[in-house]
C-alpha cells in the first residue's frame, strides 16, 4: 500500500537574530481511503495528526513548493530512508521496526520570509505514523505477556487482545476510526469473521497499549465458536509426539484421513501455526482442549492481521500417539488424568490412546508385578473420559508396526462393528494384542492370553463387566 500525504502544518519557526516570530506554511491533501486523523490532547489548544499504514507500507510525503524553504530536512522516525531532504515527494517504507509504534515526523526548515527575515524551524513534528500490531495474550499473565503459539485458550478462560501503537490514551486510540472494529476470523466456525467495536466500555489502556477480554460467551455470541459446547458437528483432532526416532506422523494422519467430519486442529513437534496444513506444537493446553480453532484478529484498512493463534472447540474423536505410563496413566511430558477432568466433558465422545499401557484395568494378563499389578491406570481415565476409551493395557504397536493400518481398519468398520469392537478386531495381529477398550462405566474389553510353558498360544477377545473390576 502506498499512501500519499502532502501536509499543511503552521510550524513555528523563530529569527536566530531577533527572535522574531513568523510561521511556514505548507498546504495539505490527501488520499481519501487514507485520510490524516486529528486528535486533541486533554488541555491542549490544536490537534496532533496522524496516519495509519502497515509493517511494510509506504507513505509518500510532499511538501508544497510554494513555501519555498531555504532548505529543508525530515526525520522519519523509524522510516526508510529516515533523513531525507528537500521538498520531495519522498517515499518512506515502515518496516516491522515501526510496528506496534507510534513514529514521529520531524521536520527543520531554514527559509526567508517575505521581509527577508531569516526563519528557522527545528525538529518540529508534522504529524506521526502509527504502525498498529495486534497481539493475543496469555489468559492468566497479569503482565499480558504474548499468548505463546503452542497455547491454547480454553474454555474457561477469556480472550485477550492488545492492540499495540504507541497511543497515549484510550480516548486517543478511539479518535483514530479505523482502528476501533477488530474483525475475528476462526478457520472452522467463523472463517468469514465477525466485527467487534472496542469502546471506552469494553477495553482498558496500559504503557500505551489497548487491551480487550471477551469472555467464552462473547465468542458464542460473536459466532465465532458453536453456541453450544455439544454441538451437531462432526470433529476430529490429534496430538502426536513422535515419540522415537525413526517414528512418523503416518498413524495420526491416517486417523485424520479415516475418521469423517471436521478437523479440529493438529499437533506434532513438525510445523507451525503458518503452515499449511496448521500445525501447533506440542502443548497441555492442545491435549486438554482435545480439539481448537485458529483464529486471528486484524484490520481492513489497512490491512493488519495478528499472528494464528488457538481457542478450545473440542472434537468429537480425539487421537493421542506418544508414550504412556502404567504407574499413574500419564502421557508424554506428564500429562495425567486429572489435567483433563476439567475439560473432557464438553463435546468428546471418543479419545483414543496410541501409546502404551493407560488403559489398563486389573492386569488380567499379568503383564506387572508388584505394585504395578494393581495400578488400574484405566481405571482413572475411565473417571474423566468419555463414554469410549481405545488403546492398550501393556506395549502398544511402534509407528514401524502398522499402527497406521490399524486405525484405519478400526476407522473403516466403526460404522459396522461398533467403536469398541472395530477397536479389537483391528489389533488382533501380532503387533496389537495388548489392545483393550474401555465403554465408560460399562465395560472392559481386552485379549485374554493363554500361554504353554510362558509362549503364547492362544488370545481370546474377552468382555468384563465395570461391576467385576
Amino acid at each position: 500500500m502506498i499512501l500519499r500525504v502532502i501536509f499543511s502544518v503552521v510550524a513555528s519557526a523563530w529569527l536566530v537574530s531577533s527572535c522574531w516570530s513568523a510561521t511556514l506554511g505548507l498546504s495539505t491533501s490527501t488520499d481519501p481511503a487514507h485520510p490524516i486523523y486529528p486528535w486533541t490532547p486533554p488541555g491542549q489548544q490544536y490537534p496532533k495528526r496522524y496516519v495509519i499504514t502497515k509493517v511494510d507500507g509506504t507513505v509518500i510525503f510532499s511538501t508544497d513548493p510554494s513555501a519555498t524553504p531555504v532548505n529543508l530536512s525530515w526525520t522519519f522516525t523509524r522510516g526508510e530512508p529516515e533523513s531525507p531532504t528537500g521538498l520531495g515527494p519522498h517515499s518512506i517504507q515502515y518496516k516491522q521496526m515501526a510496528s506496534g509504534k507510534a513514529n514521529p515526523v520531524k521536520f527543520s526548515s531554514n527559509r526567508e520570509d517575505n521581509e527577508g527575515n531569516t526563519c528557522i524551524t527545528n525538529s518540529k513534528v508534522t504529524c506521526t505514523v502509527i504502525v498498529p500490531e495486534i497481539v493475543f495474550a496469555d489468559p492468566k499473565a497479569s503482565d499480558w505477556k504474548d499468548l505463546e503459539e503452542k497455547r491454547v485458550v480454553l474454555s474457561d478462560e477469556k480472550l485477550r487482545i492488545k492492540i499495540k501503537g504507541g497511543f497515549e490514551s484510550l480516548d486517543h486510540f478511539l479518535a483514530l476510526t479505523p482502528l476501533k472494529t477488530i474483525k475475528l476470523k476462526t478457520n472452522g466456525t467463523k472463517p468469514d469473521g465477525a466485527d467487534f467495536t472496542v469502546t471506552n466500555q469494553n477495553a482498558t489502556f496500559a504503557n500505551g497499549v489497548v487491551r480487550v477480554e471477551l469472555t467464552r460467551q462473547q465468542l458464542k455470541d460473536l459466532g465465532l465458536i458453536p453456541n453450544q459446547d455439544t454441538d451437531s458437528v462432526a470433529e476430529k483432532s490429534w496430538y502426536d509426539t513422535k515419540p522415537e526416532a525413526g517414528s512418523s506422523l503416518a498413524d495420526s494422519e491416517a486417523f485424520a484421513a479415516g475418521v469423517a467430519g471436521e478437523l479440529r486442529g493438529r499437533c506434532s513437534p513438525e510445523g507451525t501455526l503458518e503452515d499449511n496444513p496448521e500445525n501447533s506444537p506440542l502443548d497441555h493446553s492442545f491435549f486438554k482442549a482435545a480439539g481448537v480453532e485458529v483464529i486471528t484478529a486484524e484490520y481492513t484498512n489497512p490491512e493488519i492481521k495478528s499472528k494464528k493463534r488457538q481457542v478450545m472447540n473440542q472434537a468429537d474423536i480425539f487421537y493421542y500417539s506418544g508414550h504412556g505410563s502404567h504407574s499413574d496413566g500419564s502421557l508424554a511430558n506428564g500429562l495425567k488424568p486429572a489435567d483433563v477432568a476439567a475439560y473432557w466433558g464438553e463435546d468428546i465422545d471418543i479419545a483414543i490412546f496410541a501409546g502404551c499401557s493407560v488403559l489398563d484395568i486389573n492386569d488380567y494378563n499379568n503383564n506387572y508385578s508388584g505394585a504395578a499389578h494393581t495400578a488400574s491406570p484405566g481405571k482413572l481415565w475411565n473417571s474423566v473420559g468419555p463414554s469410549i476409551l481405545l488403546g492398550y493395557a501393556f506395549l502398544a504397536p511402534l509407528d514401524s508396526q502398522n499402527s497406521d493400518g490399524i486405525v484405519s481398519a478400526w476407522a473403516s468398520n466403526r460404522a459396522s462393528q461398533g467403536e469398541a469392537l472395530a477397536w479389537m478386531n483391528a489389533n488382533d495381529n501380532s503387533n496389537g494384542r495388548n489392545a483393550c477398550a474401555i465403554e465408560k462405566d460399562s465395560k472392559y474389553y481386552y485379549f485374554h492370553r493363554t500361554s504353554i510353558f510362558g509362549v503364547p498360544v492362544n488370545y481370546t477377545l474377552t468382555t468384563i463387566l465395570a461391576s467385576a473390576w
